[in-house]
């Protein structure tokens, strides 16, 4: 989804930056910090908005 929309370093930005969804968290962050599957949902959340949110 993310990279339907943007180039990868914008792609790589998000990942690394902070994201208001995940309380101000990275998303590379919690999937580090995480299991996947339970990260899953909340991280779906967080791209869609990036993509969606103009």
């Amino acid at each position: 989804m993310l990279n339907e929309r943007y180039s990868p370093p914008t792609v790589q930005t998000w990942f690394r930056g902070k994201d208001p969804i995940l309380g101000d968290e990275a998303p590379a962050l919690l999937l580090r910090e995480n299991r996947p599957a339970l990260v899953r949902d909340d991280l779906v959340a967080a791209a869609t908005s990036f993509v969606y949110d103009d």
